[in-house]
């Protein structure tokens, strides 16, 4: 059991070694003062289970000793008992008790009776005591609960993130394997078509020595689209590792959006059977960008309004200044359009909505065209019309006429 401090205040030297004969014992601690002074010294570096304070003495009495003990923050609730050597009158009592004394014992005092209220107050103090420490040990309990808490929760978010992180990656492996694959597939079909027709053109002329024209004529334009086909395939392979890179260089320079679309329109219309232009442009919107990478990109989003629309249909290509001044070029079809489930994935690499079906690709088009346009500085946008079909929107800076 800790040892508990009592501090007895006289400025007789005699009364103070008959309070320690009186209170003397092994569980407390007694520890003298012989004036104010000297007990406000002991007062502040120590706690005390109880004062029994002198009232009568000399340079600071009792009653000026008790007021400075109750102005200290750390002496202020220590209980204080009053001993007097002369028969107190109601305005000492009065006077000892507001300044915070819980007694008040006239000398001499009764053995039994000051050892019996000094223990209570001994053991007051104990009990507080305890009850800090259990306060104190709650603290600790709660503060190391908010620490279990918060390590659960930082593990929780760190395995949610490595969860993540793995489903992340084993999507990446998936996409990659898919790709892989895909483009094994696309790059085998156009070099196995280049290779049949060369090999009919070969077997007619060791067959026969001679050479069908008509025969020649097809095999050389069928050779000619199948290169088309490669060369296409290899230029996005190649486009999508400098993206990867952040190699893609631009050659921006002032670029009429109209001119451009209905360029490419003149040149793809000849080898349109099913499907036809519908054009609404205005004479001349300007943009800074890249005249080729622009057109790789409408190039795209028209060639995929053909493909996506096999029954044919028309090809709608709109050209307006919006309400943020920006230059848009929407290609809108009849076609087939996106499922609903795979709309938010539509310019993910690799992402094919129709991968299931005979239109081939390797997922690259929608990517490249969209990092294509953010380079730009602009935004490549879908749209899906109730009546069914696709909309794609590409909206760029406008470059004013004088600028």
């Amino acid at each position: 059991m800790a040892s508990v401090n009592i501090l007895l205040v006289d400025d007789n030297q005699e009364n103070l070694l008959a309070l320690e004969a009186l209170l003397e014992g092994p569980d407390h601690k007694l520890i003298t003062a012989r004036s104010g002074e000297a007990a406000l010294r002991c007062l502040l570096d120590q706690d005390f289970a109880v004062i029994l304070l002198d009232v009568r003495m000399p340079t600071m009495d009792g009653f000026e000793t008790a007021t400075l003990i109750r102005g200290r923050e750390r002496s202020r609730h220590t209980p204080i008992i009053f001993l007097t050597g002369f028969e107190s009158n109601t305005v000492n009592l009065f006077k000892g008790y507001s300044l915070g004394a819980v007694d008040y014992l006239v000398k001499p005092v009764v053995p039994e009776v000051l050892k019996a209220k000094v223990a209570v107050f001994v053991e007051l103090f104990r009990k507080n005591q305890d009850l800090q420490h259990q306060l104190e040990r709650i603290r600790e309990l709660k503060q190391d609960v908010k620490v279990h808490k918060r390590i659960n929760e930082e593990r929780r978010i760190l395995l949610a993130r490595e969860q993540a992180a793995r489903a992340e990656a084993e999507q990446a492996v998936r996409q990659r394997d898919e790709f892989l694959s895909v483009a094994a597939h696309e790059l085998k079909t156009p070099v196995t078509s280049l290779r049949g027709f060369a090999q009919t053109i070969l077997r007619q002329m060791n067959r026969t020595n001679s050479i069908d024209p008509e025969r020649v004529k097809h095999a050389l334009e069928a050779i000619d689209q199948q290169s088309n086909k490669l060369s296409l395939l290899v230029s996005q392979l190649l486009d999508i590792s400098r993206i990867e890179a952040g190699q893609l260089r631009l050659d921006k320079q002032p670029t009429d959006v109209t001119g451009l679309v209905r360029n490419i329109a003149d040149i793809m219309r000849p080898g349109m059977t099913l499907h036809t232009f519908r054009l609404n442009t205005p004479d001349s919107i300007s943009t800074l960008a890249d005249p080729l990478r622009l057109e790789q990109v409408v190039t795209n989003l028209i060639d995929n309004a053909i493909k996506y629309s096999p029954d044919g249909g028309p090809v709608q290509i709109d050209i307006w200044l919006d309400e943020e001044d920006l230059a848009c070029i929407a290609v809108t079809d009849c076609g087939i359009g996106v499922p609903v489930e795979h709309r938010d994935h539509i310019f993910d690499r690799f992402y094919r909505a129709h991968a299931a079906s005979h239109f081939g690709g390797m997922g690259l088009g929608l990517h490249i065209s969209k990092q294509i346009v953010q380079l730009h500085d602009g935004i490549l946008e879908a749209e899906f019309p109730p009546e069914g079909g696709s909309r794609f929107i590409i909206r760029l800076p406008h470059l004013e006429e004088d600028q």
